[in-house]
């Protein structure tokens, strides 16, 4: 018997929590569902919802009927299945990943993007790859009437991100690179997000270079569509041997790929004008091009109801950020700050997504020159990344406190930010490098690089951090330090990156 055919049900995920709290206790049963009888229990079991509450009555009933029925295995998959959820609901991950190979172990299955995440809460790095393998290679037959096609083409990008974060942060990155490249050339590559497509095109190339394939790594180069990932691979030596492809890809003055970006982006938009994350990335699409007046009119015409504030999802709050920064490029900073305000205000903190705004814009109004408003903000920001923030967006808020202190003199304020800044350097050297230069640290600030550079894990985000503003697609600009005037200033910073790197 089942219940209610929830087997395949892939639950929704917080993925982009940061700090994982603790795991909440096993709350009391909402009846004693004991004391029921048959017919009654039955009725309870029958009315389950995907709303119910999974610990206090789906869990404890499912339990009931099979201890009443311990022959039936549809009830002890069940009983495993409503476990799972009440597990990673209280936030207990190991449990949930101990009852999720049991599940399995009966013949069962549930999202393949649902294992994957677990192993990356669990910090699990052979689990973490072998459900990379299953979620990218093999798919889930077992749910799917339709077999592994609709699994591929339902793996969230989202979910994939963080596990594949995870899999880096435990040094992974040539094994999950591996893994992509076969996905790069599997039959079904087609039915991916078109985003995950993109992210499995580069590691095909940097795998071919890598093993001196060249004419595969050249013909990767066609599914690089993202202006972000060219600009990236231009400047890393890493893909000289494709560096022609990639600058045919892009066009002069990345005027082959920009149009074409977004064009499409705004195409998927106007086939589905409802989806609110294909808003933001015909957004991003649009800032990414120059088309600032456009960006504007679209978002506005998105936005413009009565309860925004009272509705704003993270994905609208992406669009209005990039409105802020076109308004910026116009030259309309008043209405730019009122976006922001409107953001800090009315982004929902509990969700943990409020983060990215606040710091955005602390770090826009820093990057002005506009010192006391940026201290003010920061000190918003702070609040919130001390409680949602990751430690890249801890490191952001030093930054901005380091930099506006510095410069206003408060000296004694700024160390320990500075402080911060050299003590979690490792979380993100070129962002601590900036802080040291804002603070007048060169030497500390080339060591930090140099560093940087040698270290295959970083080296990709510090060369992105040397390249020259134009050439960084998404921020506003800002006045504060480059680390592009240390190759000016530092023949040691210069020697070693050039041994990685070209400036574009």
């Amino acid at each position: 018997m089942r219940i209610l055919g929830l087997l395949g049900l892939a639950i929704a995920l917080p993925v982009s929590a940061q700090n994982v709290p603790p795991v909440q206790p096993m709350p009391a049963p909402a009846q004693d569902y004991s004391a029921m009888s048959d017919a009654d229990l039955l009725e309870a079991g029958l009315s389950i919802t995907p709303d119910t509450p999974p610990c206090a009555e789906r869990y404890p009933i499912m339990s009931e009927m099979a201890a009443r029925t311990p022959e039936s295995e549809d009830l002890k998959g069940e009983v495993i299945f409503a476990e799972i959820w009440c597990a990673e609901v209280r936030g207990d991950y190991s449990l949930v990943m101990e009852r999720l190979r049991a599940f399995e172990a009966m013949g069962r299955t549930m999202s393949p993007a649902f294992g994957l995440y677990i192993a990356a809460m669990v910090n699990d790095g052979p689990e973490i790859l072998a459900r990379m393998r299953h979620a990218l290679l093999e798919g889930d037959r077992l749910n799917w009437p339709e077999g592994a096609e609709e699994s591929f083409r339902r793996l969230d990008a989202d979910w994939y991100y963080f596990a594949r974060r995870r899999a880096l942060d435990l040094e992974l990155r040539s094994e999950v690179r591996a893994i992509e490249a076969e996905a790069a050339v599997a039959d079904h590559l087609h039915l991916f997000d078109d985003n995950l497509q993109e992210i499995f095109a580069r590691s095909r190339i940097y795998v071919a270079v890598t093993a001196g394939e060249l004419p595969d790594a050249r013909a990767a180069v066609a599914g690089i569509t993202n202006p972000v990932d060219l600009v990236e691979m231009l400047g890393m030596r890493k893909f000289e041997p494709v560096w022609p492809e990639l600058q045919d890809r892009a066009g002069v003055g990345f005027g082959r790929i920009l149009p074409e970006y977004r064009d499409t982006a705004l195409a998927r938009h106007a086939a589905s004008p409802d989806d609110i994350d294909l808003l933001q990335q015909a957004a991003h699409a649009l800032y990414y091009a120059g088309d600032y007046a456009r960006l504007i009119a679209l978002v506005d015409a998105a936005t413009s109801y009565a309860d925004l504030a009272q509705t704003l999802q993270e994905d609208e709050a992406w669009a209005l950020n990039l409105k802020a920064y076109s308004l910026d490029a116009l030259g309309r900073r008043g209405e730019a700050d009122a976006v922001f305000d409107f953001l800090a205000e009315h982004s929902d903190r509990d969700a943990g997504w409020a983060v990215n705004f606040v710091i955005n814009r602390a770090s826009r109004l820093v990057g002005q020159e506009r010192w006391e408003e940026g201290l003010e903000a920061a000190r918003l920001a702070k609040s919130v990344a001390d409680v949602q923030g990751s430690p890249y967006a801890k490191m952001l808020v030093a930054r901005d406190h380091a930099c506006a202190l510095t410069t206003l003199g408060r000296l004694d304020e700024a160390a320990e930010y500075i402080a911060f800044l050299r003590d979690n350097s490792n979380d993100d050297p070129g962002l601590a490098a900036v802080g040291m230069l804002c603070a007048g640290r060169e030497d500390e600030a080339a060591t930090l690089v140099i560093g940087a550079l040698r270290d295959e894990a970083e080296r990709e985000t510090i060369i992105s951090r040397f390249q020259p503003e134009e050439t960084q697609l998404f921020y506003t600009p800002s006045e504060l330090p480059e680390l592009l005037s240390l190759l000016e200033t530092r023949p040691e910073v210069q020697a070693e990156f050039e041994k990685h790197a070209r400036i574009i």
